[in-house]
């Protein structure tokens, strides 16, 4: 979908949906100062190559504390990073300051049916997809060391 069409979607969602989500998920960041324009979430999502998972792990979703801990193994809890959810695609990603600006006590009601929120670093990529099974709330985790694009394209 082109990046004209993408925008008039996300100006119909932004303030209804996605400023929203970002609320729950986001604790002392401002949302609007902090959104990248599509043409720059498109680059920074681009030039995120493939990556060697170095952690794939199950949580009950009420077990938050174990999976920051399990990402602070990985990543510098002060290094800013983008927060992607799927509406980002259409609104751009929500550039974070730190760790401590992620809010890991959102609640498993959120609105968001697509249920997968990325963490997007220089160097890594943190995937959290919560979800519902047999009656019972779920996160994985995956956490990849990314390989930059020459890289892959080399091989």
């Amino acid at each position: 979908m082109d990046i004209a069409k993408r925008r008039l979607i996300g100006r119909a969602i932004v303030s209804k949906r996605y400023y929203p989500l970002l609320e729950k998920l986001t604790s002392y960041v401002a949302i609007p100062d902090n959104i990248v324009t599509l043409e720059n979430s498109d680059d920074i999502i681009k030039s995120k190559g493939r990556g060697e998972t170095l952690l794939m792990k199950t949580y009950l979703f009420q077990d938050k504390g174990a999976i920051k801990n399990d990402i602070l193994r990985f990543v510098d809890a002060d290094k800013d990073f983008y927060l992607w959810t799927e509406d980002s695609n259409y609104c751009g990603l929500l550039h974070m300051p730190n760790m401590q600006s992620f809010n890991f006590d959102f609640d498993f009601t959120l609105d968001d049916p697509n249920g997968i929120i990325e963490f997007l670093y220089p160097d890594k990529k943190i995937v959290i997809d919560y979800y519902e099974e047999s009656d019972e709330h779920y996160v994985d985790l995956k956490i990849c060391q990314l390989l930059p694009k020459s890289i892959i394209e080399e091989k």
